[in-house]
């Protein structure tokens, strides 16, 4: 398998996503440099954001494509639940992500303007869906939760919302997750 190089700061929630999802399907990928905002940025990525990936003679931008295409490299150990009703949670959290998770953690607190009451709410979300399943989309890890816990990590260390209200799930959940191997040093990753 070519070397798969992906671009983007690694601070960056979205391209820690994909790396943690490289590392849970133990796919190996170099983070390359980017050079943002310049002619060879809009190259890989015609929004100039990040992340973008070259593999081969494919290049693709966008978290969600980026993730769907590094899962079809193992599909047999894949993190797209098989399940019809799984496979549309995971999309429900996907897209909740980035419609409402990442403007409100981390727009918000890059910007410093968290709306504390919005943001405990979207923890009381997690909180909630997790108290009836291990996983956000189900009984297994999938793409949702590696969505999600980059952001949840990232307002933790800048702004914590959780104000006086426990978070046993979230915080189970989280431990779960931060426990796996690896995935620490790339939340962590500046």
């Amino acid at each position: 398998m070519n070397n798969i190089q992906i671009f983007g700061f690694p601070r960056s929630t979205y391209v820690q996503t994909v790396r943690l999802i490289a590392l849970t399907l133990n796919l190996p990928i170099t983070l390359a440099p980017l050079a943002f905002r310049q002619a060879s940025h809009a190259e890989l990525h015609p929004f100039m954001k990040m992340p973008a990936m070259k593999h081969g003679n494919i290049t693709l931008f966008e978290t969600l494509a980026i993730a769907t295409y590094l899962n079809e490299q193992v599909p047999s150990r894949g993190l797209i639940p098989g399940k019809l009703e799984y496979k549309c949670r995971m999309l429900s959290w996907v897209s909740a992500a980035i419609d409402y998770y990442y403007p409100a953690l981390v727009t918000a607190a890059v910007e410093n303007t968290v709306d504390m009451d919005k943001c405990g709410n979207l923890l009381g979300i997690l909180e909630k869906t997790l108290s009836v399943s291990p996983y956000l989309a189900g009984p297994e890890l999938s793409l949702a939760d590696l969505f999600i816990l980059p952001m949840v990590t990232f307002i933790e260390k800048q702004a914590p919302c959780n104000g006086e209200r426990p978070f046993k799930h979230l915080d189970n959940w989280l431990d779960t997750l931060k426990g796996k191997a690896g995935y620490m040093e790339i939340l962590n990753d500046e």
